[in-house]
């Protein structure tokens, strides 16, 4: 590389927003037109996930090149506090975006709850960003009300908000959940929080706060007249002009996810709240769905509130299999029959209103076909948010396709399939996406379970015939068919959890070695086998193989805009993961939690392939990898390091 003096700064800009960090290193060494010009796009983002990097940025030279370049950060992403003291020193300090992460990284226990002192960081730190726009808090308070009046007091440009995480919910009292929400910024359009929401009594506030603040009583009584003015924020005016400045507060909302436990404080808090998002085109509460009840459709106060907000009627329809059914002389339930349902569901009103199917609970009935797919992709095409079709036979993967084509507000989508025959084969397959052509847009998906098969896998079925140019070349070919698919999931920029595997269809493979051996008869003469890349063939015992290879060379790279990625289920899939990969997943995916099926369990030997010398390196390493560093996210615990 030879640059000219006389090289335009434009053309820099081209050539630095195609290189990587380390690379930009470089370049601001080269002379002082690629310094000046290099230098905003080096320190735009700071990222300390590891703890080497906080010592690094933490070093007196870092911390003399951080002042002079502090102006130029638009981007924090941490999961330690102490380092917030050296940003709040910066007088010239604009950010847009702050991210603060779990500190998961290599340890046992994971606090997901922050310190008296590191929430006094953060907060310090968030009123000295008036332009900041997106907020991410993985990390929950002890006591929650200053946290939340000074997010909802003194954010006014705050676009994208995500609070806290189901591993540690603060509690909130129902007023002052109710207060923050009215107060939140108008410009907010994406909204996300894990709380719990419980009645606030002078107890259980002088209990936290004594808690946390060992008793100071001046610090307590602080704390107490801070909850009754940030209540009494949302409650001074009278109730037509509060009605009237709620309904009109938050125009620019489009997506609101609401998760953990409200104790049936729903319509309290929220019928306001609701009134005045004229906009909202998503709603959903991701650990509702796994009960009988969910509080946006069955709840009447939140359904007319959202009806009156939106002109919509959100409807849930759940088709329990004839199986299950409570009354063994009911019919079976034909594909007819639901597809009817759904398309009766969904209509325009005389009032100008119209009802939407918001949740389509289908799971495990093995006659829904044609007729319901098509009814389905009649009507989700707007609203549909929660859609299971796991265990529907007659739903094939290309319909699969025209749903994640088509289904633009999809928050969750369960297609996995639960066969291993051709005629219950439910696996969306690459023809079916290359063949298509068409981009998936539920861009809000925040999971997905979904068997994606038909990769061509030379890596695996390469025999002592195959030349070794002719291996090369098809080997390049599955890879760039492999690159095509991550793009598209790489689209999905919002996914938490990500199933390609059979975790849950599977759960023996997360069992004690020993039960399952005494489950099968106790024999000694039925070896168990503990091999991360040994399958059957294309259908037998559950296995894939024609899956994706989940390598940085087949292109894993590119979902690297998967940064919300908690849970990787990976569950019975030829993977080829390694070191490498693990230590990518490390930087790129910085809330990852869980990763299942990283080695595959007891497996018989009738049902395994035996391993490439490469695959048994790769496998060593990556045991070898794990024992040391110990990400909780690895799926292992000491006992099992130890069977390895």
């Amino acid at each position: 590389m030879n640059p000219t003096p006389t090289l335009p700064p434009e053309i820099m800009c081209l050539i630095t927003h195609h290189l990587s960090p380390q690379d930009l290193v470089q370049i601001v060494r080269i002379n002082k037109s690629w310094y000046s010009t290099c230098s905003p796009m080096l320190w735009k983002s700071v990222r300390l996930l590891h703890p080497s990097r906080r010592i690094c940025f933490l070093s007196e030279s870092t911390q003399r090149a951080f002042r002079r370049h502090s102006r130029h950060v638009r981007s924090l992403q941490t999961r330690f506090f102490r380092p917030i003291r050296i940003l709040l020193e910066a007088p010239d300090l604009c950010l847009e975006t702050i991210d603060i992460l779990n500190n998961n990284l290599h340890s046992d226990v994971i606090d997901p709850c922050m310190s008296a002192d590191s929430e006094a960081l953060l907060i310090a730190l968030l009123k000295k960003s008036p332009h900041l726009r997106t907020l991410r808090i993985k990390r929950s308070p002890k006591v929650s009300l200053p946290l939340l009046k000074t997010i909802a007091t003194t954010l006014p440009r705050l676009q994208f908000l995500s609070l806290f995480c189901p591993q540690g919910m603060p509690w909130v009292s129902p007023a002052a959940m109710k207060a923050f929400l009215e107060a939140c910024s108008p410009a907010l359009e994406q909204l996300s929080a894990w709380v719990i929401v419980e009645e606030d009594t002078e107890e259980q506030i002088e209990s936290t706060i004594w808690d946390i603040r060992d008793k100071n009583k001046d610090t307590c009584d602080s704390e107490r007249i801070h909850h009754q003015c940030f209540i009494s924020n949302g409650k001074n005016s009278d109730s037509d002009h509060s009605s009237q400045g709620s309904r009109s507060s938050h125009p620019a909302l489009r997506m609101l996810c609401l998760s953990g436990y409200f104790f049936d404080h729903q319509e309290d808090v929220l019928v306001p709240f609701l009134r005045g998002c004229k906009n909202l085109q998503l709603i959903e509460s991701p650990d509702e769905y796994r009960d009988n009840k969910c509080w946006i459709t069955d709840n009447y106060k939140i359904r007319a509130a959202i009806e009156e907000a939106t002109g919509s009627t959100l409807r849930k329809l759940v088709v329990v299999p004839s199986e299950e059914q409570s009354d063994p002389t009911e019919s079976e339930i034909t594909d007819e029959d639901v597809a009817q349902l759904i398309l009766a569901g969904q209509s325009h009103r005389s009032d100008g209103r119209k009802e939407v199917w918001h949740t389509l609970h289908l799971e495990g009935n093995p006659l829904l076909g044609p007729l319901t797919v098509d009814a389905i992709l009649r009507t989700c095409v707007s609203g549909l948010v929660w859609l299971n079709i796991s265990g529907c036979q007659g739903i094939r993967g290309h319909h699969i396709q025209t749903i994640l084509t088509t289904a633009v507000h999809l928050r969750n989508l369960d297609a996995a399939c639960r066969g291993d025959s051709e005629a219950t084969d439910s696996r969306l397959y690459v023809p079916q996406i290359l063949q298509s052509n068409t981009p998936w847009i539920c861009w809000s998906l925040r999971r997905l379970n979904v068997h994606i098969a038909g990769f061509a896998r030379p890596d695996f079925y390469r025999t002592a015939e195959t030349d070794a140019a002719d291996h090369r070349h098809a080997l390049e070919q599955s890879r760039d068919v492999q690159k095509q698919v991550y793009r598209q999931i790489a689209s999905l920029k919002y996914l938490e959890e990500l199933s390609l595997g059979d975790g849950a269809l599977f759960p023996e493979d997360f069992a004690d070695g020993d039960e399952l051996l005494a489950a099968s008869g106790g024999s000694g003469t039925k070896e168990l086998i503990w091999e991360p890349y040994m399958y059957s063939l294309k259908y037998g015992n559950g296995y894939q193989t024609t899956c994706l290879e989940l390598t940085l060379d087949s292109g894993l790279g590119i979902l690297g805009t998967l940064t919300e990625l908690r849970v990787l289920d990976i569950t019975r899939m030829k993977h080829r993961l390694g070191v490498d990969e693990m230590e990518w997943m490390e930087d790129n995916w910085p809330n990852l939690r869980t990763i299942k099926g990283l080695f595959a369990k007891n497996l018989r030997r009738p049902y395994a392939v035996i391993p490439s010398e490469d695959d048994r390196r790769r496998r060593e390493d990556l045991v070898d990898w794990v024992a040391m560093s110990r990400p909780p996210w690895s799926g292992m615990d000491e006992d099992e390091i130890e069977q390895y």
